[in-house]
């Protein structure tokens, strides 16, 4: 298969997520001595102004109008908000009924999709196009910098309804992660695996082998995961070839850069082969197709894994640190369809936030509002909550000078009240719903095998399992970055309404083939193979492939 690979080198990466910084307002303090911001413009009403918002609200977090945040942006900004805070398991049901009913807020601050602006911008909500050029510097200088995040948030018409939550770090943008049970490895003399046929040895010996060393070699399972939840098929289909796991680009073709969809591939085959081999071998858990998530999570938490994937961190999963640090995420593998390592990754995280209705009687306000959520001092109070002292003598952070001289950011909180910072964050301080510019900085604290500095944002340094995560992320992936089809892209109504349909149809008669092809309830053969590529056709896998190349088309040539 031809593709060409978007790999990120990390000297770009650094120049390119350290420009975020540049673009934000604030001027650097070296910490323990002051603010590590100033501020452009405050406050932005010189009276009080009063909005209505709808916003949504997780289960475990409190109504907004609690939170400190929103307390210091009307004490600092003029701009004060009437809430009305909606459970995110209702949200949908209540958002249709506000529009249904005309009672559109003056602005929403989360929970809106693409699918939302499309279908309802033009009669809710204004087109923002001018209003940011003019009162917005910060948002335009993300959008001139980073065109990919202006085409995202930009309709079919040509409206920018939405101003994004827009999320660059390198760390965030991999689309999962890979563990291996290292000790597990050295303890039956292995290596990490380079190619296909050295991860199945390797599964093999885990499977057969005693790999934790407690005198029984039949309590390890070599692959976890679930089926119908999270595993390892990101890794899995990269090694053949798929920077996704159902629509990719080939940037070779003949008649220009092909959308095609990854279960139809020709080196899918080659994939249902070598995961039916591992079923055949005993290597993949024997309740992969049946277990529950709260099975899956019992068995990652409990070692009982020699190699799964999730997105997240393995500490997460693992608090103790003599069992989290026998994993590591390990880089891609090589197969015989394909020779070379991907590691399948985004674009951007985007969340298509801030909405401003047509009938606000002060538009440019909250527009010059949503412009200080991009800068560093936006990005502070939304992310971090108060610093130690601003709310009370207990919770909050510090900058503190670490050996080196550079700034880091410390945290407190009461350990009796709340069971982590971010805790604390979500029930007193602020919600990360809100939008932000997530700006990268570059830090002393972490290198990667070269010496270079990785760059990393506030957060990472909240501590050690943090920078954990990052090192591992960026050492094991940064490399082999892969971009594939637009995560975020602005379709019609009627192209939504069209891919719903077909999506449902053909996904699930994927998912079923797939599963069958894998634990040999349907046997592999290239007749076989080409009765379920009919059957995805007769599905509507041609219309489906059309749709999304249309829309790939008009997202590339969009300025």
């Amino acid at each position: 298969m031809k593709k060409a690979m978007r790999v990120l080198s990390l000297v770009l990466s650094v120049m390119l997520l350290c420009s975020f910084s540049a673009m934000a307002a604030g001027e650097y303090h070296d910490g323990g001595s002051g603010k590590f911001y100033t501020t452009d413009e405050k406050p932005i009403c010189s009276e009080t102004k009063v909005f209505t918002v709808m916003a949504k609200k997780a289960s475990d977090s409190v109504d907004w109008e609690d939170m400190w945040c929103f307390d210091w942006i009307r004490d600092n900004l003029g701009i004060d908000f009437e809430f009305t805070c909606v459970d995110d398991t209702i949200w949908e049901e209540k958002l249709n009924l506000a529009f249904q009913a005309d009672t559109v807020p003056d602005i929403f601050l989360n929970g809106l999709e693409a699918k939302h602006v499309v279908t309802y911008g033009s009669d809710f909500f204004l087109d923002l196009t001018d209003l940011i050029a003019e009162y917005a510097p910060h948002i335009q200088s993300v959008f001139d910098n980073y065109p990919d995040i202006r085409k995202a948030v930009t309709t079919p018409d040509g409206a920018i309804y939405c101003i994004p939550k827009a999320d660059m770090l390198l760390r965030d943008l991999t689309r999962q992660r890979p563990y291996m049970n290292v000790q597990w490895l050295e303890n039956l003399g292995l290596e990490i695996p380079e190619t296909t046929e050295d991860l199945y040895n390797v599964l093999v010996a885990i499977t057969e082998q005693d790999a934790d060393g407690d005198g029984d070699p039949s309590n390890e399972i070599a692959f976890g995961g679930r089926y119908e939840g999270e595993w390892n098929k990101y890794y899995m289909l990269a090694a053949f070839g798929f920077a996704n796991n159902l629509w990719d680009i080939d940037e070779e073709a003949a008649a220009g850069e092909e959308v095609f969809y990854v279960p139809a591939h020709e080196n899918y085959y080659a994939f249902l082969q070598f995961m039916h081999r591992l079923w055949e071998a005993g290597c993949i858990d024997p309740e992969f197709f049946s277990q529950t998530e709260d099975q899956l999570v019992a068995k990652e938490s409990s070692l009982t894994y020699g190699f799964f994937s999730t997105w997240g961190a393995n500490w997460t999963l693992m608090p103790n640190e003599e069992d989290y640090s026998q994993y590591t995420m390990i880089p891609p593998v090589t197969s015989e369809v394909n020779d070379t390592k991907i590691w399948p990754a985004k674009t951007m995280n985007l969340a298509y936030s801030i909405c401003i209705s047509n009938q606000c009687e002060d538009p440019i306000s909250l527009v010059k509002f949503a412009d200080w959520l991009y800068t560093i001092e936006g990005e502070i109070v939304i992310q971090y909550g108060p610093e130690l002292g601003e709310m009370d003598e207990d919770n909050g952070w510090e900058w503190v000078l670490n050996d080196e001289g550079y700034a880091c950011m410390n945290v407190h909180f009461d350990k009796e009240k709340y069971t982590s910072y971010n805790n604390f964050r979500i029930q007193k301080a602020a919600t990360m719903r809100l939008p932000y510019n997530n700006t990268p900085m570059v830090y002393e604290d972490a290198f990667n095998e070269n010496g270079d500095p990785i760059p990393m944002n506030f957060y990472t340094l909240l501590n050690k399992t943090q920078v954990i995560l990052t090192n591992d992320t960026l050492n094991a992936g940064l490399e082999y970055y892969t971009h594939s089809y637009p995560d975020f892209v602005m379709t019609t109504e009627e192209e939504n309404t069209r891919i719903a349909q077909l999506d449902t149809d053909i996904d699930a008669y994927m998912d079923q083939m797939t599963a069958k092809f894998i634990n040999g309830e349907l046997e592999l053969t290239e007749e076989n193979f080409a009765a379920y590529i009919q059957g995805l056709k007769d599905r509507g896998l041609d219309e489906f492939v059309q749709i999304k190349q249309a829309i790939y088309d008009r997202y590339q040539s969009a300025e």
